[in-house]
């Protein structure tokens, strides 16, 4: 295993502060990304009157890859967007549209490519493959994301990802919640079958998941409310890999609440899908006896976080943060956790955070056996541990993001109506957006009633409905998924 105990944690910024509402992006980030969006541009744009053999050829790629290199080494990966005829890094545009960003812009837009992403470990071969195969095609016909990825595989360019357009709402089937489950099964399918593919070699190639994470990653960005809802969807058939979809989802929605920098959601959405990789390697009867497990069932239980490290520890495309989620989620700071070490650790607190969303999930999901929580009691019980297995700060940040009735949730009203949590109401989150399902009278709703609760009286002296209690939603007579 690797020395988790390094007092040289990784630089991951946490907390932001306050009143901190400026840009993400340090002005030398950005100054090291223009340097090299113009290298690249001179890449693939301006060596075309030289043989692709042409020693001015390999100076533009050594030049490249001099300041493309030490930036990926330290940030995993560059991700360019190209929107609206501008070069977009983190949101922020790119050389402030000017004639070379509208030149690089051009190079992928006339070929139906919206997004960039170079990843840590790419090569020089690769940079130079890139450029031969935008080098194909006419003046007017050049080929188009649809061409260019086989293009790209026969060539081996693993470490350059050219994305397709955002999805575009108008054109889509289905409510948001549609196609947020969509998102969610598909992911979870994927997460299975490269699973099951590492059980006998006993490594899990982490790239194999890159994608699932960064179509998370966008949902939420795009609308968080759905995607959110969907993991109150419990399953306990698919329990292991729909948990850890769950985890995942909430861990990054953590870590947008906390406004961490965009590169770090990759690092740790990878470290709360694959946190409980592990447990693959434990006997079936263990991973779903139906009574409590004896102690020598927990022994080889509480080893799960360490075969976990072990199955990703080798793969090319693992950092450490990931590595440190896997292997700590169940470690606490001077309480019972596991794995048992000899020495001091230090894990970085986004690991801790990671620790309270699969707490969270795990309560508030059915298993084979242990008491389910309502959302509203995990939080509660969660609290309680607060200063001794968890940071009462990730705890405060975690229940302020989450809110007392989180999305998906089933709340019963003072007029006895019972609905589903819909939307947070940021300036109130005791006054959700709710749709009504079921009357004072127990009688189900055919139309869609949807009731803001910041809604007052005509005088604005009291508000019209209240929330009164959370609900299990064993105990109500519609399926929540049909009415959302």
């Amino acid at each position: 295993m690797p020395p988790f105990d390094d007092t040289n944690k990784p630089s991951i910024p946490f907390l932001p502060d306050e009143d901190d509402n400026n840009s993400l992006v340090s002005s030398d980030v950005m100054k090291t990304v223009e340097e090299i969006v113009t290298q690249l541009n001179f890449c693939l744009s301006g060596t075309l009157i030289y043989p692709l053999a042409h020693p001015a050829v390999n100076k533009a790629v050594s030049g490249t890859m001099e300041v493309l290199t030490p930036f990926i080494g330290n940030h995993t990966n560059l991700i360019l967007n190209f929107v609206n005829e501008e070069v977009l890094f983190r949101g922020e545009s790119v050389l402030d549209g000017s004639h070379l960003a509208q030149q690089f812009y051009k190079l992928f837009h006339e070929r139906e490519v919206f997004g960039l992403v170079i990843n840590r470990g790419l090569v020089a071969e690769e940079l130079k493959g890139l450029i031969a195969i935008f080098r194909e095609g006419s003046r007017d016909d050049k080929p188009t994301l649809e061409a260019l990825i086989p293009m790209m595989n026969n060539r081996n360019i693993t470490h350059i990802t050219l994305q397709a357009p955002p999805r575009n709402k108008s054109m889509q089937s289905g409510s948001r919640f549609e196609i947020a489950r969509t998102i969610y099964e598909k992911g979870s399918r994927l997460l299975e079958s490269s699973t099951m593919d590492s059980v006998d070699s006993k490594r899990f190639d982490v790239q194999s998941v890159r994608p699932v994470v960064q179509e998370l990653i966008d949902s939420l960005m795009e609308d968080e409310s759905a995607l959110l809802a969907v993991t109150s969807l419990k399953n306990f058939d698919n329990y292991l890999y729909n948990h850890c979809m769950n985890v995942c989802v909430l861990s990054l929605c953590f870590a947008m609440y906390l406004k961490l920098e965009h590169h770090w959601l990759m690092e740790i959405g990878i470290g709360a899908l694959l946190h409980d990789i592990g447990k693959i390697r434990l006997p079936m009867d263990i991973l779903h006896k139906p009574s409590p497990l004896t102690e020598s069932e927990w022994k080889l239980m509480r080893q799960h976080p360490v075969e976990g490290a072990r199955m990703i520890m080798h793969s090319r495309y693992c950092t450490e943060l990931p590595m440190m989620i896997v292997f700590g989620h169940h470690w606490r700071p001077g309480a019972d956790g596991y794995p048992v070490t000899k020495r001091n650790i230090h894990l970085h607190p986004i690991v801790a955070m990671v620790s309270v969303c699969d707490c969270y999930d795990a309560m508030t999901t059915s298993r084979p056996y242990g008491r389910v929580y309502l959302p509203s009691g995990a939080l509660t019980t969660i609290k309680q541990t607060s200063g001794t297995q968890y940071d009462p700060e990730i705890i405060s940040f975690f229940e302020k993001m989450l809110g007392p009735y989180p999305i998906g949730s089933l709340v019963k009203l003072d007029t006895g109506d019972i609905g589903i949590v819909l939307r947070h109401n940021q300036e109130d989150v005791h006054r959700p957006h709710v749709k009504i399902m079921q009357d004072a009278n127990g009688n189900l709703l055919t139309d869609i009633v949807i009731h803001d609760l910041t809604e007052k009286d005509d005088d604005e002296a009291q508000y019209l409905r209240s929330i009164v209690s959370s609900v299990d939603p064993a105990t109500v007579s519609f399926n929540v998924w049909e009415c959302l």
